[in-house]
Formats: C-alpha cells, structure tokens, sequence
C-alpha cells in the first residue's frame, strides 16, 4: 500500500501529523490545577494538546503505533511489568506498552501508547471489524495478555515528536463552531450515529464521538461506544437509540437517515424505473436480498471469528439495515 492510498483511507488509523507548529503540552501524571487543565482541553484547537507521559522517554523510533495493523489481531502474551506508564486524563486511562525484542517475527519491540481496558468479552472487536461492512472509520484495535490478565488496547494518534494527540470528544464543540455546519464533517457525523443506530450501541452520544486528527487536517470523528448494546435475544428491537437532542443537530428535516444509511452500503435506487440495485467493485445487483445476504454473510463471519455466542446478533443488524432501505422518499 503506498503512502498516498494510507492518506486516503479511512480504514487505516491516521499517522502522525506533520504540522510542526507550537502547541500546548499536558505533563500527564503530575499533579497540577483541576480548573486550568479542564480550560485548556475545552479551548485548545483540535489536535493541538498533546499528552507527554511523565518518567521514562522513548526514541520515536521504538513506538509502535503507527506499526501495528490495528486490526484485532491479538499480541500475544506478556508477563513481568509490561504495563509501563499508566495516567488518567478526562476519564481516560492511557497506558504505555513495553513489548521486547523477540515478541514477534514480523514486529520489532518497542512501546504502544494507546488505551487500554482489561475485559474478556470480544464484543468491542466485533462492533470494530463490522465498521469496514459500512464504511466507518475504524477506532484501531488489538488483543494482548498481560500478566494472565486479557486486555483490549486502542489506537491513539501521535505526533511527530511522539506525543499522544488528545481526540476531542465531539460534545466540546461549541454549539456556534463551523465544523457543525461543514457538510463533510457532518455526513461522516451521520454515517457514524447511523452506523451505531443500525447495532443499537449504547451511550450513543456526543460524547461517545471523538474528533480525530488526520495527517492531511482533516477531522474524523470515532465512535468510542461499542462495548455492548442495547438489544438482547427474544426482546423488541424495533426502536431508535438516537436521541431527540442528537438527531436535531445532526440530521433535522432536512437529512433522513434512510438515505445516510444507503449511501453506506452503496444502495441506489434506478431513477428511471426505480429498481433497487447495489453499486460496488464486486457486486450490481437489482434485489434488496442480495444486499442483505451478502452483509450477513459478512457480518455472520465476523462474530464467528471473534465469538459464537454473538451469532444471533446478525439477523438484527440485517433486519435493522433492512428497515431503512425499504424507505423510498
């Protein structure tokens, strides 16, 4: 893959920026004013705070962020004091990941800065692996055992210096801002709340997306929720989890969702006699069922690499697209 096809392609976690400019640096793991460390995450610009652990210092060389595939592939198995920088920051715990020389034959050692949660439920890395089904960016994800212990570990952007960049929780943007009104940001926007609509996420919020800097300027936003959802086996599911407040600032009259969620399977509709058909690099096709068989079949493969026991997820991520696509305006 060549650098240009990296740039363009949201799949693949952005790399480092390249704007060398000033910018303000958090000391994280010191101790230091509440009030004024709140001010500067709610007012610096988007990808201008970067986090700069406190203790040991690696060579930019040695970090592996930007090495790694990201793609739920699991890390191995680690002992001793693998974990070795560990702070919270707004909320969020970000560690730093000491790997030695020798853990792998296609990776050198060296440390991830990313964050982390300690969980043997696979859930998260199926809702990740389903976002390339709808061509929503992914967050970055990996599998590792430390000390015996199963961890899922997130990408973090850094920048050149190596420095964690902070991801803006879309809920501090202000009300007046020009990113909400920008039609780009705001479709990735839609795509992401109808994507976690689609598998009923919960916490679907504001604050469960997060602004991600990319190495061009450009702002992705991440969803951050996939850690379970809201329908469960032998229960109605026919409802929306976006709220009223959400769908007002995102959507309004003049968006439907119907149509957000076709753009993202690539569904069309003939307008010369109305004949559904699915527009990709493999795949025309003039029957919703096509459609629909070929995203479970997807889908299904997923869950069944990661866990059987989510298999019943399928049909209603299917049935849910589905509803949407029936919709003719």
């Amino acid at each position: 893959m060549t650098q240009h096809q990296r740039q363009i392609n949201l799949e693949q976690p952005p790399f480092a920026l390249r704007n060398k400019s000033v910018i303000p640096k958090i000391h994280v793991g010191v101790k230091r004013n509440q009030s004024l460390l709140t001010r500067e995450l709610y007012e610096a610009p988007f990808g201008e705070i970067r986090l700069v652990p406190t203790g040991e210092h690696h060579n930019t060389n040695d970090i592996l962020n930007n090495k790694l595939p990201w793609d739920g592939s699991h890390l191995g198995s680690h002992g001793g004091t693998t974990i070795i920088q560990k702070w919270c920051l707004d909320g969020i715990v970000y560690c730093g990941i000491l790997l030695q020389s020798g853990w792998s034959t296609t990776f050198p050692g060296g440390i991830i800065y990313c964050t982390a949660t300690c969980t043997k439920d696979l859930f998260p890395c199926i809702v990740e692996d389903i976002k390339s089904v709808f061509n929503i960016p992914r967050r970055g994800i990996h599998r590792i055992t430390i000390n015996g212990k199963e961890y899922i570990i997130y990408y973090v952007p850094l920048s050149i210096e190596g420095e964690v960049i902070w991801e803006t929780p879309l809920s501090r943007l202000d009300p007046k801002h020009p990113l909400r009104k920008d039609p780009k940001f705001r479709k990735s926007v839609q795509r992401v709340v109808s994507f976690c609509n689609i598998l009923a996420l919960c916490s679907t919020s504001e604050s469960s997306i997060r602004i991600r800097p990319g190495i061009n300027g450009e702002l992705i936003p991440i969803n951050v929720n996939e850690t379970s959802t809201a329908i469960t086996k032998y229960t109605d599911y026919d409802y929306s989890i976006i709220t009223k407040t959400l769908f007002s600032k995102w959507f309004g009259e003049e968006t439907s969702i119907d149509d957000i969620v076709k753009d993202m399977v690539n569904y069309k509709l003939e307008q010369d006699n109305k004949i559904p058909v699915i527009r990709g690099t493999e795949t025309i096709s003039n029957n919703l069922g096509v459609i629909s068989v070929e995203i479970r079949k997807q889908v299904e493969n997923i869950i069944k690499r990661y866990d059987n026991n989510y298999v019943w997820y399928t049909c209603f991520i299917v049935d849910r697209m589905s509803r949407h696509l029936l919709i003719e305006r």
